[in-house]
């Protein structure tokens, strides 16, 4: 009757300790989880902000129109990272246009970069992408392909502009490997466009 005793208590104390432990990892792995994905976020609307703060209003455009999940803005940034400018206004000069675009098939936010020539009039005059030249004018969504990932788990994304200002809203879900509501985090940016 002991013995009985014993080994149901022992039961007992093993099943609560593990229990303990379970609930452990699983907070340990949720916030791991978090991590990951504020982490990619972050970085991702840390390095847009970088640009738009670099980059001119004239030069923005949103796909679609008003209320988008791309957006696209000139760059002053040569192929040594420095900003060049025009040595008779002063003024910039646009070596690139940058996209950042949603791919909602992949879940990611992506980046791509297309070189402006030096004979191309927005080396000096910024427009938006879709009267560039070079490529012959093509909507923003002609330019949503290629490029590299800038965030993953990325599920929501919306860009908007007024006064100036690029606001970037970004959703994310990171799996969890032990439930099957996934961790959920949102970002919101507000950029300005200082050139």
């Amino acid at each position: 009757m002991e013995l009985m005793l014993a080994m149901s208590l022992l039961a007992g104390l093993l099943t609560f300790t593990f229990l303990i432990f379970r609930m452990g990892s699983n907070s340990w792995k949720s916030v791991e989880a978090k991590a990951k994905l504020q982490s990619e976020m972050q970085v991702a609307t840390a390095r847009l902000t970088r640009e738009v703060e670099r980059s001119t209003y004239a030069s923005a455009s949103l796909d679609p129109p008003g209320v988008g999940s791309a957006c696209s803005f000139a760059c002053p940034l040569d192929n040594q990272a420095q900003v060049s400018l025009n040595s008779g206004s002063g003024r910039p000069d646009w070596h690139q246009y940058l996209v950042f675009y949603h791919n909602a098939t992949t879940r990611e936010l992506w980046f791509r970069s297309l070189p402006i020539g030096a004979g191309d009039p927005e080396r000096t005059s910024a427009e938006p992408i879709e009267l560039f030249d070079a490529a012959g004018p093509q909507p923003l969504a002609f330019f949503r392909n290629q490029g590299k990932p800038l965030a993953r788990w990325v599920v929501g994304c919306r860009f908007t502009m007024s006064a100036g200002l690029l606001q970037g809203e970004l959703a994310g879900e990171h799996p969890r490997s032990w439930s099957a509501t996934p961790e959920r985090f949102s970002l919101r940016v507000v950029s300005l466009f200082r050139n």
